[in-house]
């Protein structure tokens, strides 16, 4: 033999031993299988994955989860919540990692307690779940501002659930505001301080009638009363006063009658204008009618002539007194003079002086 052939024959016989170990100790006809998946798809990952195993082998197997998911639990040839399991292969196996979405705690509160709410409340939400909440406050209550995990004045936001989140909306009182509204009867006979405002509810208001040259103080109408220039008053509703003012001095004349002034401008208007027109006069005559000016002011209508009076303009303090009076009545009556007009003399800023020669 030659060798050559020797040398053939040794590798042929190597070969078939080693054939031999291989399907007496490794057995690839014995390999079961492992199939692993992953609920969803996207949510992690399990290693080992997928394979071949020998029958009796113990694979350790560890589900992993991607950003934002958790470990839920193992369904199908494996059961429990523990990610790591060890399962031994003496079957085929199929198995499904179960993840769920990452999920946050948001906690809400309201401060003070019971002055408002929020909609929706605490809970718990997925992770990257985008919450709308609403604070609403209670009556008597506005909403402030957020605080905590969220900042802001808007009532309403919107967050992020990338993590555990705890906010708190924060409500306060309502302040309620009043109007002061002052006037003064006669244009130009003083002032009063304060001149009127807003102010909040509850305040006390001082104010103080101050009367011009020729003049004094008489007396307060309307949301007040009494002859005290200084008074004061709580802001617990809207307030409309008037300070009431009449000259200091005698008139230079006594009361001039209705007629007698219609008289005057009738003879001579430039004449009368001089001596009349936008000043304060004192003008007496029998009462012909009342009514309401454009602006919803009382007057009281003075006879002079036929077709003509003397209209006296009052404001809305003199209601109640003027609601008193008849046709028929003489009555005197202080205010300034604006002249005649197409028919009538209009007097304005009228105080009321005397009714049948008493005082009103």
């Amino acid at each position: 033999m030659s060798k050559g052939k020797l040398a053939g024959i040794i590798v042929a016989c190597t070969i078939a031993i080693i054939a031999a170990i291989v399907l007496f100790y490794i057995k690839p006809w014995d390999r079961l299988t492992l199939s692993v998946s992953v609920n969803p798809p996207q949510a992690g990952f399990v290693f080992p994955a997928t394979g071949k195993y020998k029958s009796g082998i113990q694979v350790t197997l560890t589900a992993n989860p991607a950003s934002s998911y958790t470990f839920d639990h193992w369904e199908g040839d494996a059961s429990g919540t523990s990610p790591t399991i060890t399962i031994t292969m003496d079957s085929d196996k199929t198995l499904t990692a179960n993840f769920k979405r990452q999920t946050y705690t948001l906690t809400i509160s309201a401060s003070p307690s019971g002055d408002g709410s929020v909609f929706p409340s605490s809970g718990q939400y997925e992770s990257g779940a985008q919450v709308t909440l609403t604070a609403s406050p209670a009556s008597g209550y506005t909403f402030d501002h957020w605080s905590g995990d969220a900042s802001g004045t808007a009532s309403t936001i919107t967050i992020t659930m990338d993590s555990n989140k705890s906010l708190t909306a924060n409500f306060k009182a309502t302040i309620q505001t009043y109007t002061l509204t002052v006037n003064v009867s006669l244009s130009g006979a003083g002032s009063v301080s304060p001149s009127g405002g807003q102010y909040e509810s509850g305040v006390s208001v001082t104010l103080t009638a101050t009367p011009a040259n020729g003049y004094t103080f008489d007396y307060w109408s309307g949301s007040a009363s009494g002859t005290a220039s200084t008074i004061t008053i709580t802001m617990d509703s809207n307030k409309s006063l008037t300070a009431n003012f009449k000259t200091t001095s005698a008139p230079a004349q006594e009361a001039i009658p209705a007629e007698q002034l219609l008289a005057e401008y009738t003879a001579n208007e430039i004449a009368a204008d001089q001596k009349y027109n936008g000043k304060v006069i004192e003008v007496s005559g029998k009462i012909d009618n009342f009514g309401i000016d454009l602006d919803g002011n009382p007057l009281v209508c003075l006879y002079a002539g036929f077709l003509t009076d003397v209209v006296c303009h009052f404001d809305t303090s003199w209601e109640s007194e003027l609601g008193q009076l008849q046709k028929g009545q003489n009555i005197t009556v202080q205010g300034i003079c604006e002249g005649i007009g197409f028919i009538n003399i209009d007097v304005n800023d009228c105080n009321l002086i005397s009714v049948d020669g008493s005082s009103p």
